[in-house]
């Protein structure tokens, strides 16, 4: 990587410009060996980053909270949680060999990442603090942790408790009969996009849309049609003698 202060990349108006290719990555394999994008100078100089004037490094994808977050986030840290509240997601990810932490912010819809160090002595606060839509899952044991409010927990107690079945089998069960009833196929056959537009609806307004054209122009056609087969006639009839 090969850094440009925040104030140079304004003063000299530079621009982030297209993405990494694989081309530069042969080019220069250690340079843009986890660049995204890169900025060219007045003189030719690639960088991969920008040094903000808060000490924060941007790379033109993600935004880390220091060049030491940086620096040994590149040494092989693995995903080990993932906590997600609608639009907005944080992944846990761990270095086994040095035991340091590190959380990565992002939302659906914007196109921006944030990673921080976390010490590790905080990471417990980071899963107790679950709140009640968020949603945690743990990509090595296939765990799924949710917030459930007090009195359905305490229902539930009751119910697995007078069916001789353990919580978490009672839970499976009945989630798993709600996703095979007749409601679940049937949402899922008119689920809607990420724009939150119905697909089967569009799909009917468009073909009423084409319908009436089609009918307009046919129309239309006719019209025309028998406009020139009048004209014609007329023409026709004034040539005889």
């Amino acid at each position: 990587m090969r850094f440009i202060s925040e104030q140079r990349f304004n003063d000299e108006n530079l621009v982030w410009q297209d993405a990494i290719t694989e081309a530069d990555r042969i080019i220069d394999p250690e340079l843009f060996k986890h660049a995204y994008y890169k900025i060219v100078d007045a003189d030719g100089v690639v960088y991969t980053g920008i040094i903000k004037e808060d000490g924060r490094v941007d790379d033109g994808y993600t935004t880390w909270d220091s060049l030491d977050t940086y620096k040994r986030f590149d040494q092989p840290a693995k995903a080990v949680a993932d906590k997600q509240a609608g639009y907005i997601r944080e992944t846990l990810y761990w270095n086994r060999d040095t035991n340091q932490f590190f959380v990565e912010y992002s939302h659906k819809n914007v196109c921006e990442v944030c990673i921080w160090s976390v010490p590790a002595e905080h990471i417990a606060d980071w899963f107790i603090t679950l709140g009640e839509r968020e949603v945690i899952a743990l990509p090595e044991t296939d765990h799924l942790v949710i917030s459930l409010p007090r009195k359905l927990q305490q229902d539930i107690a009751k119910v697995a408790y007078a069916e001789r079945i353990s919580e978490r089998d009672w839970i499976a069960r009945r989630l798993g009969e709600c996703v095979s009833d007749e409601r679940s196929p049937a949402s899922l056959a008119k689920q809607e996009d990420y724009t939150g537009v119905d697909k089967t609806r569009v799909a009917e307004i468009l073909a009423r849309i084409l319908s009436k054209t089609a009918d307009r122009e046919n129309g239309e056609n006719r019209q025309t049609f028998g406009e020139t087969e009048t004209q014609a006639t007329t023409a026709s009839q004034a040539e005889v003698p």
